[in-house]
């Protein structure tokens, strides 16, 4: 296997670092609220704000996939126009982090909004887009699909180690 290959593992290989590392800091978040609220530990600090985060936090959900979304396919298409593979998947990188960005600050926003309020509605929501999160994890075969990758660069992204 030559170096241009395993320059492209590697770079595959941080994608899904990254979605791992942001997954599961809303995990995280979200279980210990969870166990903080269910168990009476955290007491509500802000009641009176629950009937502004009914409308917000499922508000902000719908924005932050519309606008993750739409700046994803955006900055891919901006990929797609560079020479070098290596070129398209550093800007894919860029798409990828700007859309989980998007569902992460949501999601985080939804875990606090529960602990402010002990509404676990809002946790539901976030645990909707951790799902969602979920599957757009970075994989071979969608970063050729979102690329419109040629057979040849299909093949050297498909090698591996």
């Amino acid at each position: 296997m030559d170096q241009t290959s395993r320059n492209f593992n590697d770079d595959i290989r941080a994608m899904k670092i990254i979605h791992a590392a942001m997954l599961a800091g809303q995990i995280i978040l979200g279980i210990i609220v969870f166990y903080l609220v269910y168990t009476g530990l955290l007491e509500s600090a802000a009641s009176d704000a629950d009937n502004i985060f009914k409308y917000l936090v499922p508000a902000m959900a719908l924005g932050s996939y519309l606008i993750g979304s739409i700046l994803f396919k955006k900055l891919t298409e901006v990929a797609r126009t560079n020479p070098e593979l290596k070129e398209k998947l550093a800007g894919y990188r860029s798409a990828l982090i700007t859309s989980y960005a998007f569902l992460e600050g949501c999601s985080l926003f939804a875990i606090i909004a529960t602990m402010l309020t002990s509404n676990m509605l809002y946790l539901g929501i976030a645990g909707v887009l951790m799902l969602y999160f979920l599957t757009i994890g970075p994989r071979r075969e969608r970063i050729v699909r979102d690329l419109d990758l040629s057979p040849s660069e299909e093949m050297k992204l498909m090698e591996k180690k």
